[in-house]
Formats: structure tokens, C-alpha cells, sequence
């Protein structure tokens, strides 16, 4: 199961995926003990079903924010006016490097 966070440069976000899901900003912490209180506390505030989530077994993936660059735009429309008369060139171009 794929899913596929999108992160607006002015806060708001998309979700797209098959199942349910809630989006929750995360406090910044800058040490350990900070960070289990922050813990503790997230699982009294979510909804139990997702409190359930939170654990090492249930993550699914982690990472940064991938931005998407100028250049990368400019070759997807690259591919775009490729498609109608190259579809298999089309496909082959990579967006990202």
C-alpha cells in the first residue's frame, strides 16, 4: 500500500493513498526526555485508533520533504509534448536525477 503525503509550502496537505489517515505536526524537541514527554503526550491526544499506530512495528517509512525543482517541472513538460508522438521516448526520460 502506497501513499503519498503532499506538503504545500503554505501548510496545508495532501493525502492520496487507499486508506484513512490523520496528519499530525510534531513539536520540536532537542533532547530525549523532551521528546518522550511529547510522546506521552500525543497518545493521550490522538484518537485511540491512530495512538495504535505509533508504534516501531506500524511505521511504514520515514524521510525529508522532497521539493520539487524548477528543472524537474521543466522535463515533465518536456514529456508531456513528447507523449503524442513518442510515448515510449516519453516514458523512458527521468524526472528526477
Amino acid at each position: 500500500m502506497n501513499v503519498l503525503v503532499e506538503l504545500h509550502s503554505d501548510g496545508y496537505v495532501q493525502v492520496y493513498g487507499p486508506a484513512r489517515c490523520m496528519v499530525i505536526n510534531r513539536p520540536h524537541v532537542t533532547n530525549p526526555v523532551d521528546g518522550a514527554k511529547v510522546d506521552y503526550m500525543l497518545n493521550l491526544l490522538l484518537p485511540q485508533t491512530y495512538a495504535q499506530l505509533r508504534t516501531a512495528d506500524q511505521l511504514i517509512g520515514t524521510g525529508l520533504v522532497q521539493k520539487i525543482r524548477p528543472s524537474d517541472l521543466q522535463c515533465a513538460v518536456q514529456r508531456l509534448s513528447l507523449w503524442d508522438i513518442e510515448p515510449q521516448r516519453a516514458m523512458s526520460m527521468r524526472i528526477r536525477g
